[in-house]
């Protein structure tokens, strides 16, 4: 049997002086995030739209946006300078916004819960009740404007 296992030389480390340079490879960690770039900065703009029209939860998406347009742009930094610190901020910024996105998200599915649950409990109500008119004008004052409607 042949042994295909190899091990390399030394470990190449961000920055670190190798036979391409330490800012060659750092360039090289970066340009996969520079590829995304344009659409780093679209989403950051859409967050910032979006969170201007559905406060106080879009404050959470208005930071979100500042976030990752940051992000971009240190990853503009370090694609050309191949600067460590340029990458290490933009990753922290990632960081930021997916820990920022899963808060949002929680909420999302916390704010659907409650209402699929109230919702749930005035179907259960309204099928329990019957036709009771009482039922309609307590829960949702509706029956003045619905019946002169039907007839």
């Amino acid at each position: 049997m042949t042994d295909t296992t190899h091990e390399s030389a030394e470990p190449v480390v961000v920055g670190s002086s190798s036979p391409k340079g330490g800012n060659e490879t750092v360039k090289e960690i970066a340009l996969a995030l520079f590829k995304a770039k344009g659409w780093m900065k679209l989403s950051a703009i859409l967050l910032i739209i979006g969170g201007i029209f559905s406060v106080p939860v879009g404050i959470l998406n208005i930071i979100m946006g500042v976030v990752i347009w940051g992000a971009a742009g240190k990853i503009d930094l370090a694609t050309a300078t191949g600067d460590k610190d340029a990458l290490m901020g933009a990753m922290n910024n990632l960081r930021t916004y997916f820990i920022l996105y899963g808060i949002l998200s929680l909420i999302g599915i916390i704010v659907f819960a409650v209402v699929l649950a109230i919702a749930g409990g005035a179907i259960i109500t309204a099928i329990q009740t019957g036709s009771n008119p009482d039922f309609w004008d307590n829960l949702f004052g509706m029956t003045q404007v619905v019946l002169p409607l039907m007839g």
